[in-house]
């Protein structure tokens, strides 16, 4: 009898200190009034073909296409990159483990009353379950519901869940990289300034070095194609621009145009296109090739191109 108070006492301790390591998108203090796996059978995961985010006030819609591919729905051409649904996905599987916590049973103490931040995830046979987003959390996360749960229990929500919901679809792009450009596989940078007639033409001399006319400007291209090395094109800024959206970028025309002659990997003489606008923060608008598409440069490549053309 006295072991047996023992073993009691050392096991009621450590659910106590159990209790107290919970966080964001962790089991959380409170009876589990749901089997888990019953909650998974309920919600398609696995198997949605069709998601909707809204972080208040911009919604975006995703489906699922025949081929396993994901588009976004107003727009099927736009480049997605395929990784940020994967995460939505990632953060929903998390959710199917949570535990509610003890609450006070008003939605409106977590913000969750009237919340319009949500996702929706839609199964192949229409079946479809939506979270929630509240207020957020003493530990930084959002307190979260279902919204067809009918007795309102109230989860703190996976940390990701937040941030995946409030992006942009500009942020989920798949953004061009820039060809391989190289001082061996060059053959003329041509830059244009926009109040310019005349283009400048550089072009290297056998030897090494990198010529303007009779003017050596070796240092100033060493930069430019360390700059191409680097990370180029870093965000999409307006995907199928509406007209005058180029201009305000000042890229209507462009303030810089630089044309790179050179031979691709497979032998074939090629020109890459950058045009440069105005400035984006640290970055630069600019466009690529024939892309209407205006992305944000980084700004190393752009004053590295705006050094030539001066």
């Amino acid at each position: 009898m006295k072991y047996g108070k023992k073993y009691l006492a050392v096991l009621l301790a450590c659910l106590a200190c159990a209790a107290l390591l919970w966080g964001c998108g962790k089991d959380a203090e409170g009876e589990t009034e749901q089997d888990p796996q019953q909650q998974e059978q309920e919600i398609p995961v696995e198997t949605s073909d069709s998601i909707e985010c809204c972080d208040g006030s911009r919604t975006l819609r995703f489906e699922k296409k025949e081929n396993g591919t994901w588009v976004w729905k107003d727009d099927e051409t736009f480049p997605l990159d395929q990784a940020y649904i994967e995460e939505m996905f990632t953060t929903a599987r998390e959710i199917l483990a949570l535990t509610p916590v003890e609450s006070s049973g008003e939605l409106s103490d977590y913000g969750l009353e009237d919340t319009q931040r949500y996702l929706t995830l839609t199964g192949e046979e229409g079946q479809a379950v939506t979270y929630y987003l509240g207020d957020l959390t003493e530990g930084g996360c959002y307190y979260m519901r279902r919204a067809d749960d009918e007795s309102n229990r109230v989860y703190v929500a996976p940390a990701a869940l937040t941030a995946q919901v409030s992006r942009s679809i500009y942020d989920m792009a798949v953004l061009p990289k820039l060809p391989e450009l190289t001082a061996e596989n060059i053959s003329a940078v041509t830059v244009a300034l926009k109040d310019s007639e005349t283009p400048v033409e550089i072009v290297p001399d056998g030897n090494g070095a990198w010529l303007w006319g009779q003017q050596d400007v070796t240092e100033k291209v060493n930069a430019l194609l360390e700059a191409l090395a680097g990370t180029g094109i870093v965000s999409c800024v307006d995907y199928r621009p509406s007209s005058g959206a180029a201009a305000i970028c000042g890229l209507d025309p462009a303030s810089v145009t630089m044309t790179v002659a050179y031979v691709n990997g497979a032998g074939v003489d090629s020109t890459f296109v950058l045009r440069l606008g105005t400035a984006r923060g640290q970055q630069v608008h600019g466009t690529i090739q024939d892309d209407s598409t205006i992305y944000g440069v980084d700004g190393t490549l752009a004053a590295a191109v705006q050094a030539l053309a001066a």
